[in-house]
């Protein structure tokens, strides 16, 4: 009798957490719940491990290399949810595919959400086997074995329909803000696979739907018709990563005729945004340079689709456009040539990418230059000596 007396008086002294961030939780002590950190944790040194992906927290708070171990594999995905065969496809996501399509730049999206929202989801659990069979199949000359039989191929449309399953099932049970965020989430990866497979069609659809949900809910109109729709950042890691992915991939598909103009989007307001002197990160460096190019890519297009007799040169709000366009390239530079020596380490990577980011410098330059001509292709030749600078940089 004593000992259940003393039980129950230890369980109610207990003190009991069920709200917080998973750092506080797990320590049981009181979170105050700022978001996207709380405040216990980063004053204390701690990494916050945040509120899960839909809380409005979900980014682990610390040093980069912690942040990308906690993201990758403090996230599991349950037991039993995968066979081996996808549990096989899983980890070559893991080890190959996310370090491929996030490229040379850190990327929140593919080192960071996909994970955590994998172990949650089953739509997007699915969606990345499918990705992952895809690559590791245009990687290997040898058929991927499966217990099913198939062939790589056939194995990759079964995960792309169990994908498809699963987000039916999320976007008519779940919360009009969960079922959103999967969607958008589940909807880059299937981009991404379609692009993979070669089917640029029916990718730059699945990107065309998941820009139009994302500016349904958070786009700002522009200040002008030759400019490009604002999509803002918000204080919400998921919102920005799915922000800075669709953004991204937006432009790249754009310049290569696979998404119309009118889709793109940028992130910063250039009219309340001043260019920073100097770039606090290679990742700020490109993504106001891939504003830049949107800008650039939206003026262009704008100016040729308007009727032939038209004489874009004599159009004062086009002329204005450009000549905004082209100062702030200039400031770019002015702020890239001042970040070098405190932003390049002697990482291989980081290297690469503050070389990449001068060569699309380069090419913005001449871009921002003729997109108000109509001369055709001739009109290059006067930038002959810019082609060779982009062309002998890396020599």
């Amino acid at each position: 009798m004593s000992s259940s007396m003393n039980h129950i008086a230890q369980s109610t002294n207990r003190r009991k957490v069920k709200t917080g961030c998973k750092t506080c939780k797990a320590r049981r002590v009181k979170c105050d719940e700022s978001r996207p950190a709380c405040r216990r944790c980063i004053s204390t040194g701690r990494t916050c491990d945040g509120y899960g992906i839909w809380g409005g927290g979900g980014s682990p708070y610390g040093p980069p290399q912690i942040n990308k171990a906690l993201s990758v594999y403090c996230t599991p995905v349950p037991a039993g949810c995968l066979t081996r065969e996808e549990q096989t496809c899983f980890d070559w996501f893991m080890s190959k595919t996310t370090t491929k399509f996030a490229g040379i730049f850190a990327s929140l999206f593919w080192e960071t959400l996909v994970f955590q929202a994998s172990a949650q989801e089953p739509a997007v659990r699915h969606a990345v086997v499918a990705l992952s069979a895809a690559h590791r199949s245009n990687l290997s000359s040898e058929s991927m074995p499966t217990m099913y039989g198939m062939d790589a191929e056939r194995f990759t449309l079964l995960q792309y329909n169990k994908a498809i399953h699963h987000l039916r099932g999320v976007t008519t049970g779940g919360s009009s803000k969960n079922a959103l965020r999967v969607t958008l989430i589940t909807c880059m990866l299937f981009v991404t696979l379609e692009y993979l497979r070669g089917q640029h069609r029916m990718g730059s659809a699945h990107l065309g739907y998941g820009i139009q949900l994302l500016t349904n809910i958070s786009t700002t109109a522009p200040h002008t018709s030759m400019a490009p729709s604002i999509l803002s950042p918000e204080e919400d890691f998921v919102h920005d990563a799915l922000v800075e992915s669709y953004a991204r991939l937006t432009i790249q598909s754009a310049m290569f005729g696979h998404v119309p103009s009118h889709l793109c989007m940028i992130v910063r307001d250039p009219q309340l945004h001043a260019l920073p002197y100097r770039f606090s990160s290679l990742v700020e460096a490109r993504q106001t340079l891939d504003d830049l190019l949107t800008r650039i890519h939206y003026l262009e297009r704008h100016i040729h689709s308007a009727p032939a007799d038209d004489d874009p040169g004599t159009d004062p709000e086009a002329f204005d456009t450009q000549r905004r366009i082209m100062a702030d390239l200039l400031l770019w530079r002015k702020a890239y040539n001042a970040s070098l020596s405190l932003l390049t380490t002697d990482a291989c990577k980081e290297k690469i990418g503050f070389l990449l980011l001068r060569i699309y410098h380069e090419m913005a330059m001449i871009m921002a230059s003729v997109c108000l001509s109509r001369e055709g292709e001739m009109v290059f030749d006067a930038y002959t000596n810019d082609f060779v600078r982009i062309i002998t940089a890396f020599f």
